[in-house]
């Protein structure tokens, strides 16, 4: 008999996430899971809000022509906290973002742009219903919240740091 999913994931986003797995991989693109999944992934509870995942850069455009229906906003993305080449998706009511793994920036509480390494050749393997799931490493997800200063963020990974 099939584990129940973590509270963390519906359903409909897993369904989500392992088509994206499955076309990412089928195509041999490397990619990961990053954000808040990377976060559930190694072990937080957080309600997960949409299914974050970085690709390199290049294959965005061939990524696009396949999910073009899907497509809610393409191209380069600027906010308070993110400066980054971004595909965003609505599939089945779930909203994943890919993002360039390269060319990546975050602003700081302070304001000032800062490069974010591209730690997909560093992602590892995080197990999820039974799929092997490339995730973000866990000092890196820590270094990159902290560079954008999300304090509540902060305080949920140093706890799954300080007790793995």
């Amino acid at each position: 008999m099939a584990q129940p999913l973590p509270s963390w994931i519906t359903p409909q986003q897993f369904s989500v996430l392992d088509d994206i797995r499955a076309e990412l991989e089928q195509r041999g693109i490397a990619w990961m899971a990053v954000g808040g999944l990377a976060g559930n992934l190694w072990g937080s509870t957080w309600p997960l809000h949409d299914i974050d995942i970085d690709v390199p850069s290049e294959a965005l455009s061939a990524l696009a022509d396949h999910w073009a229906p899907y497509i809610t906003a393409q191209g380069r993305y600027v906010d308070g906290e993110f400066d980054i080449e971004l595909l965003r998706l609505r599939i089945r009511d779930v909203e994943a973002d890919l993002s360039g793994a390269d060319y990546a920036y975050v602003f700081a509480p302070s304001g000032i742009r800062k490069a974010l390494p591209n730690t997909l050749s560093q992602r590892v393997q995080r197990q999820l219903d039974g799929r092997t799931i490339p995730c973000q490493r866990l000092e890196d997800l820590i270094e990159y919240k902290t560079a954008i200063g999300r304090k509540d963020d902060l305080r949920e990974l140093s706890k799954l740091k300080d007790h793995p």
